[in-house]
């Protein structure tokens, strides 16, 4: 697996997205960073900055107790903020991301446990519908057999929820690994700097008129 070539940006881009969201909430605490709309109509989570960096952090700190910085996760959660906060924890712990699927059926399951070995990640993390999926279909296999954790059960654990210093995160440091489809042959895994990713953010903001 080789790195895709990140473009030059400009200071701002040169950060990681991981440390401008940190900006943001030291500069407007209040503002809305996330609305999550649960059926497309009705908001079923909304966070100001400063809330979504305590629950980064939170998290981060519960997943290094379970995996160490370098190694990768396997992400199967079926609740869209939620699996931003649990992308965002990764970055944070330094813990090399696998976006994949939810274990809804049979196919489903096949490509992360494909995810899984390949990887060779030592930590799956599934929320509570993720979890039901497969308890129904009493799943016995890689999935149970890899350490696991499940996101909805940690957010609520406020034990852990102590100061954690800022990752010193480098543009070429793995930010997560993206995995073909698998429909024509066995998924294959390409490195997503985080160079990469402000990169693509530095293309959106660009083509909608934004400004960083």
């Amino acid at each position: 697996m080789q790195p895709i070539p990140a473009t030059k940006t400009d200071d701002l881009y040169e950060a990681n997205l991981l440390e401008i969201l940190q900006i943001w909430s030291l500069r407007q605490p209040d503002q809305t960073a996330l609305i999550h709309l649960a059926d497309g109509d009705n908001i079923g989570a909304q966070l100001n900055y400063a809330q979504l960096i305590q629950r980064i952090e939170t998290l981060a700190i519960q997943l290094l107790q379970h995996a160490r910085p370098g190694e990768c996760a396997v992400l199967c959660i079926d609740n869209e903020a939620e699996f931003l906060l649990a992308m965002l924890a990764c970055f944070h712990a330094k813990i090399i991301a696998i976006p994949s699927l939810t274990p809804n059926n049979d196919r489903a399951i096949k490509r992360i446990e494909a995810h899984l070995l390949d990887s060779g990640a030592t930590l799956v993390l599934f929320d509570n519908q993720a979890a039901k999926q497969l308890r129904v279909r009493h799943y016995q296999g890689p999935l149970t057999d890899t350490q696991s954790l499940n996101v909805d059960e940690l957010r609520e654990d406020s034990a852990t929820a102590v100061e954690l210093a800022a990752p010193q995160l480098a543009g070429g440091d793995i930010a997560y690994l993206q995995y073909t489809s698998g429909s024509t042959r066995e998924p294959r895994g390409v490195m997503i700097t985080h160079g990469n990713l402000m990169a693509q953010e530095r293309m959106l903001s660009s083509s909608l008129g934004l400004n960083p």
